[in-house]
């Protein structure tokens, strides 16, 4: 499991990702609001850790744009120093599914963070997993196809597990690369083209089989106000056009940052219901 993790106190984002990470999943973590939001348009993960009064984009603004994009299955648990009533019934009315109010308690969080997943994914809780003509045994690292046996390599195995887990649902290659691979995808590469284009091949993925391998790729457009001091020092620096701020407000000490990304996922299809 991949989870992100939003934290504008330092001393908390380690705490949390120390806890994550003891739970045996991977974790990628944000100061800031806006960076976060940036990072889920081109990647996906499968829990996001909120803070309520998160800077440069608050946490239930986050939680909106989650729910909005990404519909109901992905969890999302807040861990904040504010514990207001009123802002903990406006998380869990706008489809947070867990609010924990500073001090955390390290076995009681991680307790939170695998029932969450746990009802979120329940196949991959299964030791079992029989979908269609498949079927899968975790304990054995063996696949079937019609009751024939095939041969999958460890990294086969795990990529195939994670796709027939996750049937409908987009998953984009760094995600794929952290639960494939165990470590975060830092560069451009081939390798997972290349290993689901194998795996189609060695499984039989395709319509006689009920099952179609989609890979998915759009473009994305992040919006975002910063001030014309930030812009005069990106100029300064020389940075990349296409992050600099390209439209000036009706404000003269603001201006809209806008930056295209490209998003490249990949989707298993069930072609029948099963």
């Amino acid at each position: 499991m991949r989870v992100a993790i939003l934290q504008t106190d330092p001393s908390y984002r380690n705490l949390i990702s120390d806890v994550v990470k003891r739970l045996g999943y991977t974790c990628v973590t944000f100061g800031d609001g806006l960076s976060l939001s940036k990072a889920l348009s081109r990647s996906t993960v499968d829990l996001l850790v909120l803070d309520w009064n998160s800077s440069g984009l608050c946490g239930l603004d986050l939680l909106k744009s989650v729910r909005s994009s990404f519909g109901e299955r992905v969890p999302v648990l807040f861990a904040t120093p504010d514990g207001a009533e009123h802002n903990i019934v406006c998380a869990l009315t706008a489809g947070a599914d867990d609010y924990v109010v500073y001090p955390i308690r390290p076995g009681e969080f991680g307790a939170r963070v695998e029932a969450l997943l746990r009802r979120a994914y329940p196949a991959n809780t299964q030791a079992c997993l029989e979908v269609g003509p498949y079927r899968f045994d975790s304990r054995q690292q063996t696949v079937t196809v019609r009751g024939k046996p095939v041969s999958l390599s460890g990294t086969q195995f795990r990529l195939a597990q994670l796709f027939f887990s996750n049937i409908g649902r987009v998953l984009s290659r760094d995600h794929i690369f952290a639960m494939v691979w165990g470590r975060e995808f830092r560069e451009t590469t081939r390798t997972i083209d290349s290993h689901v284009s194998r795996l189609r091949l060695a499984l039989e993925i395709e319509p006689v089989n009920h099952f179609r391998l989609q890979p998915v790729t759009r473009a994305v457009i992040v919006c975002s106000i910063c001030s014309m001091a930030t812009r005069s020092r990106a100029r300064r620096r020389g940075g990349n056009r296409a992050q600099r701020p390209l439209t000036r407000t009706s404000h003269d000490k603001n201006a809209v940052a806008t930056t295209a990304f490209l998003f490249y996922g990949v989707r298993l299809l069930a072609l029948r219901d099963f």
